[in-house]
């Protein structure tokens, strides 16, 4: 199973495996199974994290010295990833290596799909997680989504929308046509970063939205080979995503642009909307001096539905040395005071059954009202029956057909790519 992940272990190795922070940087996989964490002797875990601009390196540096106060016979050596961006080559790097950390927190997607990475999460801890958020495999948890997120849709500019006499579109003609005449009137319609991932539009939240209105349970249809990527009905969807930028609908220069560069041009008003998830809310609507909204892009006829996804997942390698400490981590980052502290930054919901509240911007809020009355879908891009690497297939051909890439050639090589994964 490991034999797939291979490839891409020399060029991330360059980022500089042992670029972690805080604690200490060396992952410390081992051979598993061994006491630790209830007895007086002093152990050593690995814990790598997410440290990006909403939790910066000081957060976790407080965390893990809280962490070890509370527990002194345990040491944590922390990590971050190098590149946020790139964080699910990195893990998978770790883990055809060996060098998977005892504890991680996000970048799972693809490796938590394949048996034996990580340890079946105890019982006693299974029980505090809402049912819903939890995905399983033959019965069992392997690891814990610590947020809930309204994923990729629309946020906008509100003056913008007004001067033009606009509205959150209900179908994709509306939606092409609020492009068109903001374009008609000297505004660009979107920005996007070409940099980071151009496809975002696509495969979240055009792919979940469309396909769920061709066929509900598409993601079975796609596996069994009754749907295929290079079909008619994908084909439709990426023809669609292509001319979007072909009608100069994104803002000039989107292909170079870095996510933050992105980010800067929406909030400066040189864009009337652009494609993100709740994750950024706070950003935006704090970053911005203008009051921003947000609506769920549409599929071809119906705007009642958006994307979710369950997410910045914690597992425990089951190779660790020492699990009763990991565990100890894994409840610790679960405690009411810390989890919110957690999921806060990131405009995310709680995914335990506890409800932990927190006093959210207007921008989140809104996004929660108006979500409510619509029906939530798994975010195309977080489908657990699609096998490990699918993301990265379709992260890559998104971006080809976002530089203009013959639609159908890509898609056939997407199609030949996602039945190899398959077996």
């Amino acid at each position: 199973m490991k034999k797939w992940l291979t490839g891409v272990a020399s060029s991330i190795l360059a980022l500089g495996v042992l670029a972690g922070c805080g604690g200490g940087t060396e992952p410390a996989g081992g051979n598993g199974g061994s006491d630790s964490g209830n007895s007086n002797e002093k152990v050593e875990i690995s814990f790598l994290y997410q440290m990006d601009d909403k939790r910066t390196q000081p957060y976790w540096d407080e965390l893990i010295a809280d962490f070890e106060s509370k527990n002194p016979n345990i040491k944590i050596k922390g990590m971050s990833y190098p590149d946020v961006a790139k964080k699910g080559d990195y893990i998978k790097t770790l883990y055809a290596t060996g060098q998977l950390p005892d504890v991680t927190l996000a970048g799972l997607e693809d490796i938590k799909l394949i048996d034996g990475v990580f340890m079946e999460v105890p019982e006693n801890i299974v029980s505090l997680f809402d049912e819903n958020a939890l995905s399983k495999r033959d019965g069992k948890v392997y690891t814990l989504p610590t947020a809930k997120y309204i994923m990729l849709d629309m946020f906008y500019n509100t003056e913008i929308f007004k001067k033009y006499n606009l509205t959150p579109p209900k179908t994709w003609a509306e939606f092409l046509a609020l492009c068109q005449t903001l374009k008609d009137n000297g505004m660009n319609p979107m920005v996007e970063a070409g940099q980071g991932v151009s496809g975002y539009i696509l495969h979240n939240p055009m792919m979940t939205v469309m396909l769920n209105e061709i066929a509900n349970d598409y993601p079975q249809k796609l596996v069994s080979g009754e749907l295929k990527f290079n079909g008619p009905e994908i084909a439709e969807i990426a023809t669609r995503f292509q001319e979007l930028w072909n009608k100069g609908y994104y803002q000039e220069g989107s292909l170079s642009f870095t996510a933050p560069q992105k980010e800067e041009a929406f909030m400066k008003g040189s864009a009337a909307m652009v494609v993100d998830g709740q994750f950024n809310a706070a950003k935006y609507a704090e970053g911005s001096n203008f009051e921003v909204g947000w609506f769920p892009l549409p599929a071809v006829n119906s705007a009642d539905t958006y994307p979710v996804m369950y997410g910045d997942d914690v597992g425990v390698s089951a190779e660790s040395k020492h699990p009763e400490a990991d565990w100890k981590l894994v409840e610790y980052l679960f405690s009411s005071d810390v989890y919110r502290s957690l999921i806060a930054p990131m405009s995310a919901t709680h995914t335990t059954k506890e409800a932990i509240t927190y006093e959210q911007n207007y921008l989140s809020t809104s996004m929660n009202e108006i979500s409510s009355q619509l029906k939530p879908l798994t975010s195309f891009m977080k489908i657990e029956s699609f096998p490990s690497g699918t993301t990265e297939a379709f992260r890559s051909t998104a971006q080809e057909i976002a530089y203009g890439a013959d639609v159908q050639k890509s898609l056939d090589q997407l199609e030949n790519k996602f039945r190899q994964l398959l077996e």
